[in-house]
């Protein structure tokens, strides 16, 4: 996520890394800054968890949660699958 000359990455796997790199001091990211500004951090941090919390919920995922978890399976007919023969 950028803003400004401010460029945190948020690794959320685990185990979760945070790292902040100036951008127009050191445009390859090779430097972490996140030990030394702490505050500029934590600013970066709030506003991603604040846009998360204004986005709208992606629909194919509420979809295929609703498929998987409230919907009764689909089967076969038993009569039918045994009538086709080999």
């Amino acid at each position: 996520m950028r803003k400004d000359n401010w460029k945190l990455v948020w690794k959320a796997a685990l185990p979760s890394r945070l790292e902040l790199f100036d951008i127009a001091a050191d445009p390859s990211e090779t430097k972490d800054l996140s030990a030394e500004n702490g505050d500029k951090l934590r600013e970066l941090q709030d506003w991603i968890t604040r846009l998360a919390g204004e986005m709208v919920q992606p629909l194919l995922l509420m979809d295929a949660a609703r498929l998987t978890f409230y919907a009764p399976p689909v089967v076969a007919d038993p009569a039918t699958l045994f009538s086709l023969g080999d």
